[in-house]
């Protein structure tokens, strides 16, 4: 799910997203998948961020039971006002490496 914090995110599309966060997370912890849980807190704190930048700071009420994304959410929040932390990078926006010359004798 993709978002911009410079467009208005209606409430039933910021609802699907924290869903889709709790679901993912909820997922991994059942089956023990460590590396999607902690993907589930990196979209939290995604999530936190992007709520901060749109002047919509409060914690999702799926999150406020849930520690690690309850903690993950207000780091975004935080994250947000003092700059830093995760954010989503448009594929569009990355420069590729240089290529190194070889060396020449």
């Amino acid at each position: 799910m993709s978002f911009s914090h410079s467009s208005a995110m209606d409430f039933g599309t910021q609802l699907m997203r924290i869903l889709d966060i709790r679901t993912d997370y909820e997922k991994a912890e059942i089956t023990g998948d460590a590396i999607s849980s902690y993907q589930a807190e990196i979209e939290a704190h995604i999530a936190g961020k992007e709520a901060q930048l749109s002047n919509k700071p409060s914690t999702p009420a799926l999150f406020k039971n849930v520690p690690a994304l309850n903690k993950a959410w207000m780091a975004g929040t935080v994250a947000a006002i003092n700059g830093g932390g995760w954010s989503r990078v448009d594929p569009d926006d990355i420069t590729p490496p240089i290529e190194p010359h070889p060396i020449h004798d």
